[in-house]
């Protein structure tokens, strides 16, 4: 099976029209857990997770440039990066997702972010999404 670099952008928040990844790389479109309304610091910037790293950049040619420069990502761990971030974010219940996340990869669950929440997966099938209440 032949490994590529993983792209992971979001089609609202990433600062371009991620379609135009369509026709040069395989990239997953989605939310990355870095909304630019709660970072206003990346408004006018450009970015997504390249190979799990966050990369922010000026310009959309800039990018595309990091984009090209990528080597093949295997991954040897079935953590998200998008959960990463997600939990980085996190302030109320962030030690209590830390733990269901252990757990639910302790049990060799896929992670992923889905609706804006982890969820942990079994050959593709949603098993649990962990998700914080008001108190």
């Amino acid at each position: 099976m032949k490994k590529t670099p993983k792209i992971e952008v979001c089609s609202y928040c990433s600062g371009f029209d991620v379609n135009e990844l369509k026709n040069k790389v395989k990239a997953k479109i989605g939310c990355i857990g870095k909304c630019s309304k709660k970072n206003p610091e990346l408004n006018g910037k450009v970015y997504g997770f390249l190979n799990g790293e966050f990369t922010v950049c000026d310009t959309k040619e800039e990018f595309f440039e990091k984009i090209d420069k990528l080597d093949s990502f295997v991954s040897d761990s079935n953590k998200s990066s998008l959960v990463d971030a997600f939990l980085e974010h996190l302030e109320k219940w962030h030690d209590e997702h830390e733990k269901l996340r252990e757990l639910c990869l302790a049990c060799q669950l896929t992670e992923e972010l889905k609706w804006g929440q982890p969820c942990y997966m079994l050959n593709d099938k949603n098993i649990v999404i962990i998700g914080g209440f008001k108190n």
